[in-house]
């Protein structure tokens, strides 16, 4: 966890930006009198020693919100901040996708079954109508099970499950209608999601996350099966430029690769165009 994720955490318990950062100052200030035993007056600049703190500031700011509640400022219209404090911070650091089950069950002392139940819980608050498909048993006793009424699904699409265990289910739903039928729902149900859940950071939008529609109606309409089970994470991507920005960088990463072909390319052009003696 960062600086940056534990503000735009505190924004979202506290649902006012200038509250949640406030609040993020005087509880980093307390703990730093708290535990002064670490390196004593070092821990304003020592990285290290502040990032220390960060989880137990996180654990005081849910303990806060839950007392306090959300800003009274805040349009209680809106249903996302609607949920609990402990809900809407679990919906954005998994919406995040940087942040596993298990980091995210240590921040708030529970265990990673209950943060499951919790988020999935939270989620069908949000949007209702998916909720009796996704919980659906698959036709044959080789689909993926749920555990506890929590849909494998989700685990899926929060990216939880292991390389081989990803790949099982893949190539088990591309011979699988039911499971297909349940994959499509999710897809469309964590679209609408993502309108719905603001990214905490500063000044953002109360009424949800602005997506780019003809991209995401792409992706939620589609029907051929490859394409029902790519990442969650191209549906957090709300324009075509992050994108494009996204496979930029990874071109830059295999840089060498397209440096080596370049330059063979260019001895075998200069091989056939140079003048013979």
């Amino acid at each position: 966890m960062e600086l940056r994720h534990l503000n735009q955490f505190s924004r979202i318990l506290f649902g006012d930006d200038q509250l949640g950062s406030s609040k993020v100052i005087e509880t980093f200030v307390l703990m730093q009198m708290t535990h002064k035993n670490l390196k004593g007056s070092q821990i304003d600049s020592d990285e290290t020693s502040q990032e220390i703190l960060y989880e137990p500031i996180l654990k005081q700011l849910v303990y806060q919100a839950e007392r306090v509640g959300t800003h009274a400022k805040l349009n209680l219209n809106d249903p996302f901040f609607r949920l609990s404090p402990k809900e809407r911070l679990i919906l954005t650091a998994l919406e995040a996708g940087q942040f596993s089950y298990q980091q995210i069950a240590q921040w708030l002392a529970i265990s990673v079954m209950e943060l499951e139940k919790i988020a999935f819980r939270a989620r069908t608050s949000l949007v209702p109508k998916y909720q009796a498909i996704l919980r659906k048993k698959g036709p044959t006793a080789a689909c993926p099970s749920s555990i506890e009424e929590v849909p494998w699904v989700q685990r899926f699409f929060d990216e939880e499950y292991g390389r081989k265990e990803q790949l099982l289910i893949q190539s088990h739903v591309v011979k699988c209608e039911g499971c297909q039928k349940t994959m499509r729902a999710a897809r469309e149900f964590f679209f609408e999601l993502s309108r719905l859940i603001p990214d905490g950071s500063e000044n953002s939008k109360r009424e949800g996350i602005q997506t780019n529609a003809p991209l995401h109606s792409t992706i939620q309409n589609t029907t051929h099966v490859e394409n029902l089970m790519i990442p969650k994470g191209l549906i957090r991507q709300h324009s075509l430029s992050a994108i494009f920005m996204r496979a930029i960088i990874g071109w830059s990463k295999r840089g060498w690769l397209f440096l080596l072909i370049y330059a063979v390319s260019a001895g075998a052009l200069w091989l056939i165009i140079s003048p013979r003696s």
